[in-house]
């Protein structure tokens, strides 16, 4: 059996069992844990949500501060995935 491969966008056509598959060649994993902390003696406005980010790959976590934070991390992990270089700078 030969193996097909075509390089589209930085995914991959593979063909398996018959059919053609897209398969990425280039992938980050995280997984995001969200929740809001109460801040005692403040009123239910000061409530602040906070976060924390697992790389899959490296088991590196992170914590944020704030939800803007957190998009601002996984932004540069895409554009840093994009540019070639590697993402768990």
């Amino acid at each position: 059996m030969v193996a097909h491969a075509i390089r589209l966008a930085g995914n991959e056509l593979r063909q398996c069992k018959g059919r053609h598959v897209m398969v990425p060649t280039a992938y980050i994993s995280f997984l995001v844990r969200l929740w809001c902390e109460e801040r005692p003696g403040y009123s239910e406005s000061t409530a602040a949500w906070q976060g924390e980010v697992e790389h899959i790959q490296s088991g590196r976590r992170l914590t944020f501060d704030s939800l803007d934070d957190l998009l601002d991390f996984l932004r540069r992990q895409v554009t840093d995935l994009e540019n070639g270089r590697p993402e768990d700078q």
